[in-house]
């Protein structure tokens, strides 16, 4: 008895093979271009830069980091830049400074600046 990839192979001939396989290639392309990414990490941080420079709290920061995070119902990209000033004497994860500016990924508009104020 033969086992079930054998049964499978033999049952698809190369033209269903190949219409599988461009089936895959068009799914795979319209995830990608439905991804709702459309301005990249530079434009995002300069966007944010912009923005937190205007604000009240600004401070001058150490550390710039940016990623695409899915947020919300029904979800949407945003680019989630944060400034912080890390803090000599702490932890890996202890900051004198933090900011968090949240940019739409989409349009590239400043959703909010939010600055955590250091303690003391």
């Amino acid at each position: 008895m033969s086992n079930w990839s054998d049964r499978i192979k033999g049952r698809m001939n190369s033209r269903r093979l190949l219409f599988v396989a461009a089936g895959l290639l068009v799914v795979i392309f319209l995830m990608r271009g439905c991804s709702g990414v459309d301005i990249s990490r530079e434009e995002a941080v300069a966007n944010a830069t912009t923005a937190f420079e205007a604000h009240e709290g600004y401070f001058e920061p150490e550390n710039t980091e940016a990623r695409v995070l899915r947020q919300g119902i029904p979800t949407s990209a945003v680019w989630v830049v944060v400034f912080t000033v890390p803090d000599p004497d702490g932890s890996r994860n202890e900051f004198l400074h933090h900011a968090t500016v949240r940019v739409d990924a989409g349009t590239g508009d400043v959703l909010d600046v939010e600055i955590t104020a250091p303690d003391g």
